[in-house]
């Protein structure tokens, strides 16, 4: 079960953030959605007793981290693609 919830949070997050204006480099959403759960996974299970649950994943530990995982990913792609340019 907390896979699944991982997963969608993942796929949910990336699209937001691959779908946030500027110029995109091929196959950013995916990334974008393999940070998500990197970031996802790195914060939620050593805050596991934070907040509120879905399953068996704290939340609000997991959304940040899925955020701060996609974002972190969009600017140094955005770095490495203006260099390069």
């Amino acid at each position: 079960m907390s896979t699944l919830v991982y997963l969608a949070l993942a796929i949910v997050i990336g699209r937001i953030v691959g779908a946030a204006g500027g110029a995109r480099p091929p196959f950013a959403v995916p990334a974008y959605m393999l940070a998500a759960v990197i970031g996802a996974v790195s914060l939620s299970l050593p805050l596991g007793d934070q907040g509120p649950h879905l399953g068996t994943v704290a939340v609000v530990p997991a959304v940040a981290g899925a955020v701060a995982g996609a974002l972190l990913l969009r600017v140094t792609l955005a770095h490495l693609v203006s260099r390069e340019g």
